[in-house]
Order: C-alpha cells, then sequence, then structure tokens
C-alpha cells in the first residue's frame, strides 16, 4: 500500500536547519529560463525526521530543487492527493481513496509532526480543496468525483454543506474511468472552475449535463452559469491561477 507524504520546501538561502538537505556534489544537474529568470536546479538530500520514519523513508532519499532550497517531510498522510491553505494557517489534504479530508495542525515547535484529524469522511473520491470568502465569510469548496460541495468554514470548522453542482460526470458506462477525481478553484470574482477529465487516455467523450469530458467547466457560487470553459485538458489536476489571474 502506498503511502503518501507531505514535504516543507524551503527557499531560503541555505540548507535545511538539520543540515541534511545540502547539495550533493555541489554542481547543479539542470537550469531553466522562466520570464527571463534563470533557475538553477540541484539535487538535494531529503530531510527525515525521526517520528516520519519507516517503510519506503527508512533509507536516503534524493530530490531535485532549485539551489538553495531544501527539503523535509512534515507528515506523513496516507493516499494523500491535493492540499489547500486554511485561513487559520493549518494545512488540509485530500485522500480521496479515502473519501477524507485531513487537516494537519501545525505545532508551535514547527520540527515536530502536525497534528491530525479527520474533517470530513464518507464523500466520493474528494480531491480539489479550494477556500473563498463570500458575503463576508470563509467558505470551503470541496470537489468530489461527482458533485461540487460548499461548507461553511466556521473558526476552523466545517459547518453546513452545500452541494454547488451535482451529478458531474463520474463513472463511464462500464463503471469505471481512467479520470474522474476533480480539482477546483475559485477566481477573484468568485468564479468557480472545475476540471472534468476524459474517460480514457484516448478518447473524449460528451457525459451528463452536455458538458465534456477533458474539460474545465466554469459557473458562479449559486451554481448558475454553469459553461464550458476550455476544452482539450485531459486531466486538469492541479488547476491554479497565476499571479497575473491566467
Amino acid at each position: 500500500m502506498g503511502v503518501a507524504i507531505v514535504l516543507i520546501a524551503a527557499g531560503c538561502g541555505g540548507v535545511g536547519k538539520s543540515g541534511a538537505g545540502g547539495v550533493q556534489g555541489g554542481a547543479p544537474t539542470a537550469s531553466a529560463t522562466t520570464a527571463g529568470l534563470r533557475v538553477t536546479y540541484s539535487r538535494v538530500a531529503l530531510t527525515i525526521p525521526s517520528a516520519n520514519r519507516g517503510a519506503s523513508l527508512s533509507g536516503r532519499r534524493t530530490l531535485v530543487l532549485p539551489q538553495g532550497w531544501s527539503a523535509e517531510v512534515w507528515a506523513r498522510v496516507p493516499k494523500a492527493r491535493l492540499e489547500a491553505w486554511a485561513p487559520g494557517g493549518d494545512l488540509l489534504v485530500s485522500a480521496p481513496a479515502r473519501g477524507e479530508v485531513i487537516e494537519l495542525i501545525p505545532r508551535a515547535n514547527r520540527s515536530e509532526p502536525p497534528g491530525k484529524r479527520t474533517l470530513a469522511s464518507g464523500l466520493t473520491n474528494p480531491q480539489g480543496l479550494a477556500f473563498d470568502r463570500l458575503d463576508g465569510h470563509e467558505v470551503l469548496y470541496v470537489a468530489e468525483s461527482d458533485q461540487l460541495d460548499r461548507y461553511a468554514w466556521v473558526h476552523g470548522r466545517l459547518g453546513a454543506r452545500a452541494v454547488v453542482i451535482g451529478h458531474l460526470p463520474d463513472t463511464g458506462p462500464a463503471g469505471s474511468d481512467v479520470h474522474r477525481q476533480k480539482n477546483v478553484v475559485v477566481g477573484a470574482d468568485h468564479t468557480i472552475y472545475v476540471d472534468i477529465g476524459s474517460a480514457s487516455n484516448a478518447i473524449p467523450q460528451a457525459s451528463s449535463r452536455g458538458l465534456p469530458r477533458a474539460s474545465v467547466i466554469a459557473l458562479r457560487p449559486n451554481g448558475s452559469d454553469v459553461h464550458v470553459f476550455a476544452t482539450g485538458v485531459r486531466n486538469g489536476d492541479g488547476l491554479a491561477f497565476a499571479p497575473d489571474g491566467a
């Protein structure tokens, strides 16, 4: 059984606090240019605190990161998928295979593993998580494979749930599907964007509600104005807005 981990990557000028995250050999392994900024990458050792060691993390592991960065295993969450920072500073993690959303609560001593509690359970493949502020109140969107939910977020606790849109394309006619899980992001104008992955690795197909597979749909917070925003997106995991709003 696979075990997912939550990594903390630090971009400060040095290595991690333990010193185990130093650049190996001192030589960069690759470089790239993004928006005129040249980024150099190096292979670094992954820092694994004793409380997070075991199983696949028993031995030495390395990662390729921008030079000067370090990485540390902060938490272990079985079947983890996507994350979202809560307004109060906790980290929410979705676990679709377990039907759960987990909350990781940082300790006063950040070197210790965080506290952990289950926020929601019994969901259908929950994956995408996104916060927004509506009418002066914080809300959390959770994308299940067949619907999009919105929860009131009250003092770090989940409140009432509302289904923003249901009956999203999920399993295929045969009961199986390659890309069931959904992601969600929210724009500055509160427009919600949800990806609908392709049903196979080769052929996008129309499904329920007239929504095509391999697409990104957009809708308003009340579930109205549902329309196709983009097509040809085979599996839009990791949707995010760029600083310029794109």
